[in-house]
């Protein structure tokens, strides 16, 4: 089972992205040797996990988690970290897609610790707070539970001593895409107004977590120094068409720098959609608008340490699987979940984390 690790060295710690990716038609039984390298990997570097995201099958939830949890307890990771699992099956059949961590090591100090809603890592430059699954109440109209879950985050974070504005990224699951999609734009930009946040990166995306009909993580930072990207040479800002994000941010640590691109679709400088009904068209596309938001940083596709690729359909999951070798490009370290898009035409979108 192949586990990506990138172990990045910044000034007094060190960062850790982790893919576990199970392979192809991969069931319930992929998840116990995906977690088992995982922890293994964890234990060997002493590495405090900040946040977890796993995809899968819903009715497989249980027996998934319970595969973490006895790994990590059989290398002694006795932690309490929130692991955000989605309903995101694989784009090629099986049950369980794989996981995503993050976590940071600090030689001889604990950096890391559970507060209300999430992880938070106190560092020498500053630090970092991830909330998990924030939410609002299940049966509450989609707008209402829209504006509690933005409210829940917001209160999470004043509980660890962060404003709401000082969020950095965020990502949201709709159960229900389509439909709800306008209406999260305008619950999000109302909320993002009041709470006078600048537009941070973003992922809004299809997944059903429980019976929520909207989850969302939040990055938020205090003392770290950041710069948005809101357009590029390929794409307008995403407030051309109504949506509350910008394309990317940049973390500046002592040592170097993240990049996270937001969920990132065949959309035009002139924000319509491109290549409708044609998956390798789109997925080409894709990966050259996500190419010019790293470029803006001055990185490229070659320093990608974690995405995450959604189809529409596994149809257009192979397509891009061809594209991707037509053009004799390297592996990324990726997941390839099924989830909708958020325009109809649309059968694509990429997010991904870069580093240098």
């Amino acid at each position: 089972m192949p586990l990506t690790v990138h172990c990045l060295h910044r000034s007094g710690f060190r960062e850790l992205l982790l893919t576990a990716a199970p392979y192809c038609h991969s069931g319930v039984d992929a998840a116990r040797p995906c977690f088992e390298q995982l922890a293994a990997t964890l234990a060997e570097h002493h590495a405090e996990l900040l946040a977890m995201k796993v995809y899968g099958a819903h009715h497989a939830r249980t027996a998934i988690l319970t595969a973490w949890h006895n790994a990590r307890s059989a290398r002694g990771l006795i932690d309490d970290t929130p692991v955000h699992f989605l309903d995101g099956r694989p784009c090629d059949g099986g049950e369980f897609a794989g996981a995503q961590a993050w976590a940071l090591v600090q030689p001889g100090a604990r950096v890391v610790s559970t507060v209300t809603g999430g992880r938070l890592a106190t560092l020498p430059h500053g630090r970092l707070l991830h909330l998990t699954a924030q939410r609002g109440e299940s049966g509450a109209t989609f707008a209402q539970q829209a504006e509690q879950m933005f409210a829940a985050a917001a209160a999470a974070a004043e509980h660890s001593g962060f404003h709401f504005a000082q969020t950095a990224r965020t990502w949201i699951y709709l159960a229900d895409l389509l439909p709800d999609y306008a209406e999260l734009n305008r619950v999000r930009s109302a909320f993002y107004e009041r709470a006078r946040v600048g537009w941070p990166a973003s992922t809004g995306i299809q997944a059903r977590a429980g019976d929520a009909a909207c989850v969302m993580d939040v990055l938020l930072l205090d003392g770290v120094r950041t710069h948005r990207i809101d357009r590029t040479s390929r794409q307008c800002p995403a407030s051309a068409y109504g949506s509350a994000f910008s394309r990317g941010v940049v973390l500046e640590h002592p040592g170097g720098r993240t990049v996270h691109v937001s969920g990132t679709a065949s959309i035009g400088g002139d924000g319509h959609s491109r290549h409708a009904g044609d998956a390798m068209a789109q997925y080409l596309e894709t990966l050259v608008d996500v190419g010019a938001v790293l470029a803006e940083a001055g990185m490229t596709l070659a320093d990608i340490v974690q995405a995450t690729l959604f189809c529409k359909t596994p149809a257009v999951h192979a397509a891009c699987v061809e594209a991707h070798a037509l053009l004799g490009l390297p592996p990324l370290p990726m997941l390839a979940v099924h989830a909708d898009v958020c325009r109809r035409e649309l059968l694509v979108e990429l997010e991904a984390v870069a580093c240098r």
